[in-house]
């Protein structure tokens, strides 16, 4: 039987090794690596307000967010006197030594608390501030407790701070429209950079109090050189809080669009001709949130795939895959999302055309949602992905550029 196995798995392998050689640079409308805001390729888009994050799924990675308004009042501790922060004797103003020796808030052993107001009571919401040793010489800790309608939750407790900046990230559920959280330290600690995310449970990159960062989007010319609503392949590797069913969030994560020329919307679907995005826990809601992808015709026929977060079944590790294949043919459209290789599939076909003319085409926003994550290594394909290149991409220790003939 392991003789029989082994064979097995080799003949598996041999399988997706041979099909691997269908994965030819001539199938590729789109690539971007995510490794810089300036793209190789004509006439694509991104955005400055997008971060580039140092740790990608191969090199680097865009982090693109909904657009952030930091509600922690001087949260960068730009001034030495704060009605928001109750400082006490142990904590001391600094006009330096914070992030790029900006202003900051070092605290001795003992505590300080902010006091946070104007939340949705039964909301999610995300807190979050930086922190490190102030004396190399010796250990530092914080714990974190959160007090809201009465309720006293202790959040974190004494994590030891090393002697560069960390960000501590904290998801809080209001009891009311308050509450307060209570930073104690143990050692002499500095704090900069708190900030307060009100109506979501995973964390934006910081902003200073009162600022918005622009829109994080990549657009695509619709001159049909890059997509086509008729057949293709959209693939992408993600690492996003919201496919935790435990994480709630108000608004739709959205990482592929395209929209079409419609201007008023009749009903669901009007001005949409294909979506891929999650929709996180809602906070009031038992339900655990799903993964979708869609298209919608000229006559408003939506063919899509959709499944609850609480029964995916992925791989522990942060970063995802997720691919999207279409087709129409022959009067019908084949449809299918995967996650994880082969983790997730859902197929589907029914009539389907014919298809809109794209007016919009998007990666990481569209219509108001924000993918909320990391993005790295996507695609757009001129046909769709066999599974067993889709494995191939899964398994793969390399980005998709390396893998190509």
């Amino acid at each position: 039987m392991r003789l029989y196995g082994m064979m097995l798995l080799a003949a598996l392998a041999g399988t997706v090794m041979a099909d691997d050689a269908n994965l030819q640079k001539k199938d590729i409308l789109l690539y971007e690596p995510c490794e810089s805001l300036k793209s190789d390729n004509p006439g694509i888009k991104i955005s400055d307000s997008i971060k580039i994050e140092a740790q990608g799924k191969y090199g680097k990675a865009y982090r693109i967010e909904r657009r952030t308004l930091n509600a922690m009042a001087n949260g960068d501790f730009a001034q030495k006197e704060s009605d928001s922060w109750v400082y006490r004797d142990n904590a001391v103003w600094q006009p330096s030594g914070g992030i790029g020796n900006s202003s900051c808030l070092k605290i001795s052993g003992g505590d300080v608390s902010a006091p946070l107001t104007g939340l949705k009571p039964g909301s999610a919401n995300a807190f979050s501030f930086y922190a490190k040793n102030a004396d190399p010489a010796a250990e530092a800790s914080v714990s974190v407790s959160w007090e809201s309608g009465g309720k006293q939750n202790s959040i974190v407790q004494d994590r030891k701070l090393g002697n560069d900046f960390e960000r501590i990230m904290l998801p809080l559920t209001a009891e009311t429209d308050s509450g307060t959280v209570v930073i104690s330290v143990k050692g002499a600690v500095v704090i900069d950079d708190a900030q307060l995310d009100k109506g979501v449970g995973f964390f934006n990159s910081y902003a200073p109090p009162g600022q918005r960062r622009g829109c994080d989007i990549i657009e695509i010319p619709v001159n049909g050189k890059y997509f086509s609503p008729e057949k293709g392949a959209f693939s992408c590797w993600i690492n996003v809080p919201w496919l935790n069913p435990e994480i709630a969030g108000d608004s739709v994560c959205t990482f592929f669009g395209v929209t079409n020329a419609e201007t008023k919307i009749k009903r669901w679907g009007a001005t949409s001709i294909f979506g891929v995005c999650g929709i996180p826990k809602q906070p009031s809601d038992k339900l655990a949130g799903t993964v979708n992808a869609y298209t919608v015709d000229a006559e408003n026929r939506i063919i899509g795939a959709s499944e609850n977060l609480a029964n995916l079944k992925l791989d522990g590790g942060p970063w995802h895959l997720c691919v999207v294949n279409w087709e129409l043919k022959n009067g019908k459209m084949q449809f299918a999302m995967y996650l994880d290789g082969d983790k997730l599939k859902i197929s589907k076909e029914q009539p389907f055309g014919p298809c809109k003319v794209p007016i919009s085409i998007t990666v990481g926003y569209c219509n108001g949602g924000y993918l909320n994550g990391l993005l790295d290594d996507f695609a757009i394909f001129n046909r769709p992905l066999t599974e067993a290149e889709i494995m191939y991409i899964y398994k793969s220790d390399k980005p998709l550029s390396a893998m190509l003939k």
